[in-house]
């Protein structure tokens, strides 16, 4: 049963008007820069001999952000089960979650493609990757976030409006905390 219920919400479109699948926003972008990588290399550090690559200290620290990442990516994802909703963003959403990473920003997903993101540029060692990041951003704006954001909006009302006004949509703030 639960699985037909999964599968369901995957074909459920009455939610926002997201017609893309987010990680794909940032995935296509990063292989593509790769490939360019490896055919005009941009290093991020210059000097040394051989094909430019991350230093030691970069591949560490990318690795640490993509873990990190992907410890944030399963809270979120383990918050929204616990509360019986779905992270499918185009379909229904029965719960306003607000809690969990869900309070130190809207769209803790998003924010852990990013740090992912972010982390596989920093061992790859080339600037192609942030260079695009931009261009993936306001993708991901355009496409997902505000498509998102209007939807909840309409079906929480001034529930979701007081969330927005209180809680950062990517980047925590060490000022803030939404409590209901």
């Amino acid at each position: 049963m639960t699985e037909q219920r999964q599968e369901v919400r995957w074909l459920d479109t009455s939610g926002a008007h997201v017609r893309v699948l987010p990680p794909a926003l940032f995935g296509v972008p990063l292989a593509l820069a790769a490939l360019m990588h490896r055919r005009r290399p941009l290093p991020a550090r210059r000097g040394g001999t051989g094909p430019p690559r991350a230093s030691r200290r970069g591949r560490f620290a990318g690795a640490l952000l993509a873990a990190a990442g992907l410890g944030l990516m399963l809270w979120a994802f383990w918050t929204m089960r616990r509360h019986h909703t779905t992270v499918v963003p185009w379909a229904r959403v029965d719960e306003l979650v607000t809690s969990g990473p869900y309070a130190h920003v809207r769209n803790p997903i998003y924010a852990a493609d990013l740090l992912i993101y972010l982390g596989v540029s920093l061992r790859l060692g080339s600037l192609w990757p942030l260079l695009a990041l931009p261009a993936v951003l306001g993708a991901l704006q355009r496409w997902v976030i505000e498509p998102e954001e209007t939807y909840l909006s309409q079906r929480f009302g001034r529930r979701y409006t007081r969330y927005r006004d209180a809680v950062p949509a990517l980047v925590p703030s060490c000022v803030r905390h939404y409590s209901r």
